[in-house]
């Protein structure tokens, strides 16, 4: 074996262990930054709004108020808040990479009174919206009104056809619109 085909093969075994898929938790690691693990787990788009969230108090772990680069080890408690939602779950895993969403509902458990509020919360939530919007149901809108309109100028698709002077004979016209009369003794 010639020294060109090790290094080559020994460059091929590195890259395959890197790209291996099916390792959702890297076992390597003990702790990981909480911002970083914010973003793995899917919580956060990116990982500056998982560590401004985190520098915001919206990340306790141990309902402690933490900072972006504060440690995360398995089996910690963490409270996450992230606009109405509250999460409240323990780390199973660590995973410096983001993965695909299944994968990553595998770094972490959530407890079963955060569920229950969730859905409680969520539910709540919905007979709220369904309730404004059965009492508006009456009520007069920007597009109602404009579609009323449109229809009583006799264009159901909400375009007139009409120069705007046939609509509304306060507006003045284009010149030939106009009567002769007013071109010639008008004064306004």
């Amino acid at each position: 074996m010639t020294r060109l085909s090790a290094r080559t093969d020994a460059s091929e075994a590195s890259r395959s262990e890197k790209s291996d898929p099916e390792q959702a938790d890297d076992a390597s690691l003990d702790s990981l930054r909480i911002d970083k693990w914010l973003w793995a787990a899917r919580f956060f788009k990116t990982r500056s709004s998982a560590a401004q969230a985190v520098s915001g108090g919206h990340i306790r772990i141990a309902d402690q108020r933490i900072k972006p680069s504060r440690r995360l080890r398995r089996g910690e408690s963490v409270r996450v808040r992230r606009g109405m939602q509250e999460w409240e779950i323990v780390v199973i895993g660590l995973c410096a990479r983001r993965r695909q969403a299944p994968m990553a509902r595998l770094l972490y458990r959530e407890t079963k009174d955060s569920l229950e509020r969730r859905t409680s919360e969520e539910a709540r939530r919905e007979q709220r919206d369904a309730a404004a919007r059965s009492k508006r149901g009456d009520r007069h809108f920007r597009r109602d009104r404009r579609q009323r309109r449109a229809q009583s100028r006799g264009a159901g698709d909400g375009i007139s056809a009409q120069p705007l002077s046939a609509i509304d004979p306060l507006l003045p016209g284009t010149p030939t619109d106009r009567p002769a009369a007013e071109e010639e003794g008008f004064e306004g």
